[in-house]
């Protein structure tokens, strides 16, 4: 983008939304994001462009045309040239066809450009073993069109390793470590429990090998999510069990980089055989090859 617009002797403009159009079309369910609008705002400044622009999507833009929309942008922000996705399409009337978009553009003496699919080869081999046995990754296979769509579904399924390549980067979670009833202090294993943001997309219930930082210092860990079948508990928690660590950290920011998830949730007889569980899950975790 940057190149493009400074061979153009333009300023790069990102535009996007503050909320996603899901949330506003159908409120009622739920629909969490990949990234809150202050992850976009770091991840944007990172491509480090002249200007953003975060827009409410609201019933006045829901309503506008593709056309409607572009000639917005074209009196507001002095559009001359609009990168679009390889699959994009904006509007109320839903336009796909990329040839309708050039000419709308033609029209109001704007160039329309379309990027290319960005695909990764999803069929590669972890390093290592999970359980005794080599694993592939990808339920997708080679080559595979990176989207948000199925980032969201390999997150859900657990598959970390898939999500993160066509994330190229870590998928993480951010929040406020609170108070929780300090179970695991019981049996060996503090863990700092943290309130997200309920708009943020939480992967499969189970246990997770994670990085943590903190205070600008990665530390290693394991993560849960689940309810503590154990613990007969009725309630999702988040919690991780930083490895080496005891500060106390309440009320702290921290943010969680996902990294392997290492297995289901499961409900033990009783505490001590929990306890002999997660020693396994931490050996396993300190001999994974990074």
């Amino acid at each position: 983008m940057q190149k493009t617009a400074f061979s153009s002797g333009l300023k790069s403009l990102v535009v996007t939304f503050k909320n996603h159009p899901q949330n506003f079309f159908c409120p009622q369910n739920d629909f969490t994001l990949l990234t809150t609008e202050k992850e976009k705002i770091y991840l944007i400044s990172e491509l480090n462009p002249d200007f953003t622009l975060l827009l409410d999507f609201n019933k006045e833009i829901s309503a506008m045309k593709a056309e409607d929309f572009m000639l917005f942008l074209k009196k507001n922000y002095s559009l001359k040239k609009l990168i679009i996705g390889y699959n994009h399409s904006f509007g109320s009337d839903k336009i796909r066809d990329f040839e309708q978009y050039k000419t709308i553009g033609k029209n109001l003496d704007i160039e329309i450009e379309q990027c290319e699919p960005f695909s990764i080869d999803t069929s590669f081999r972890l390093k290592g073993e999970i359980g005794g046995k080599q694993h592939v990754i990808s339920p997708f296979g080679r080559n595979d069109g990176v989207s948000s769509s199925n980032i969201r579904k390999l997150l859900l399924d657990g598959d970390i390793e898939t999500a993160n390549a066509m994330l190229s980067k870590n998928y993480s979670l951010s929040g406020i470590v609170e108070s929780g009833e300090k179970n695991g202090r019981k049996i060996g294993f503090p863990t700092a429990n943290i309130a997200i943001s309920p708009q943020k997309l939480v992967p499969k219930v189970g246990v997770y090998s994670v990085d943590v930082l903190y205070k600008n210092n990665i530390l290693n860990g394991m993560l849960y999510i689940g309810n503590r079948p154990t613990l007969d508990g009725k309630n999702q928690t988040i919690e991780v069990n930083i490895f080496d660590f005891n500060e106390n950290i309440y009320g702290k920011n921290i943010t969680i980089f996902f990294k392997k998830f290492i297995r289901e949730d499961e409900k033990f007889n009783s505490l001590e055989e929990l306890k002999n569980q997660l020693i396994e899950d931490k050996e396993k975790i300190c001999t994974f090859a990074f």
